[in-house]
C-alpha cells in the first residue's frame, strides 16, 4: 500500500476544525494509544513507513465500538502528536516548509528549471532590516534556500496530476502520503488530523506562481483546508518573514493584516 499512488477511500480528513487543542489532545487520545500498542519495531525504514501507513488505514476502516475501546482506556496526553519516539520516521530530515510543486527537472522541463533560478537568485534582493536571506531563519533547514522538490523526474505521471501538484493538497501529499507521524494524527471518528500545523507558514512554488515568477505564501488548518493565502514576489518575502518571525505576527497578520501591505495586489503583480 502506497499512498503516494492514491490514498485510500477509507482515509479521510476531518470535515471542520471547530475544536479547541485540548480538545483536539482529547478525541486523538485513543489513536495514539493503539499506535503504541499495535507498533512492531522494524529495522528497515521503508517498512516502518508501511507500517504507520497500514496503522492509519486500519484506525480509518475500524468499527467505531474498535476506537471507542482504545479511547475509553487511554489516558489524556500532552499532545495530539505524542507518540514513543522509536515511532517517528528516522529517514524524514526537519520537514522544509519551502517547497517546489513544480516539475523543475533539468532535462524534462528546462524552461521551469531557468524560473527556478530566477526565482531563488531574487530572494538575495529582498527587502527587510538585516542582510539574512529572507528563509535564514529556518536554522533546522539545510540548506535553508533551497526549497524541496517533491516531484520526482523519474514519474512522469506525478508531474502532471493535478492532485499532487495542487497546493490545496499539500499536507496530504507531504505528510500523509508518508505517514510522517510528527504531522499526522487521528480523531476517535477516524479522521486525518494535522494538529499544530495552523501554526506554520508553507512558501510554496507551483506551476502558477512560477509562471508568474512569485511564491505562494499560505498556512492551513489542523483539518488540512486552506486557510490564508496569498501570492508574493521574492522581494517583499524579506520583510514579510521578518514580521513573521522577530516580530511574531501570525501568517492572517502578515497575509491580511491592516498594518501589513506586502500581499497586496499592486505589488506583487506578475
Amino acid at each position: 500500500m502506497i499512498f503516494g499512488r492514491g490514498t485510500p477511500s477509507t482515509v479521510r480528513l476531518h470535515p471542520n476544525d471547530e475544536w479547541s487543542e485540548d480538545e483536539l489532545k482529547e478525541e486523538s487520545k485513543g489513536w495514539c494509544q493503539f499506535v503504541k500498542e499495535e507498533w512492531i519495531p522494524k529495522t528497515d525504514l521503508n517498512e516502518e513507513m508501511q507500517q504507520r501507513q497500514a496503522l492509519i488505514e486500519r484506525w480509518a476502516s475500524a468499527d467505531q465500538n474498535f476506537r471507542d475501546s482504545y479511547h475509553r482506556r487511554a489516558p489524556l496526553r500532552d499532545s495530539s502528536l505524542d507518540y514513543p519516539p522509536n515511532l517517528l520516521p528516522k529517514y524524514l530530515a526537519h520537514q522544509k516548509r519551502f517547497i517546489c510543486l513544480a516539475p523543475v527537472d533539468r532535462e524534462k522541463h528546462s524552461e521551469n528549471y531557468k524560473r527556478l533560478l530566477k526565482v531563488l537568485i531574487l530572494l538575495y534582493n529582498h527587502e527587510n532590516r538585516s542582510l539574512d536571506h529572507p528563509m535564514a531563519h529556518y536554522t533546522n533547514w539545510d540548506p535553508c534556500h533551497i526549497p524541496a522538490i517533491i516531484v520526482d523526474p523519474s514519474f512522469t505521471d506525478t508531474a502532471d496530476d493535478p492532485s499532487f501538484s495542487s497546493y490545496r493538497n499539500l499536507l496530504i501529499n507531504y505528510y500523509l502520503h508518508p505517514a510522517d507521524f510528527r504531522a499526522v494524527s487521528m480523531t476517535r471518528a477516524g479522521t486525518i488530523v494535522f494538529p499544530k500545523v495552523n501554526l506554520r507558514e508553507f512558501i510554496v512554488i507551483d506551476q502558477e506562481s512560477l509562471n508568474e515568477g512569485r511564491l505562494a505564501v499560505m498556512n492551513f488548518k489542523f483539518n488540512g483546508q486552506l486557510e490564508n493565502y496569498a501570492l508574493l514576489r521574492p522581494i517583499p518575502m524579506g520583510k514579510a518573514m521578518l514580521h513573521l518571525y522577530l516580530e511574531g505576527w501570525s501568517v492572517g497578520e502578515v497575509l491580511n493584516g491592516e498594518e501589513s501591505n506586502w500581499a497586496a495586489r499592486r505589488w506583487n503583480k506578475p
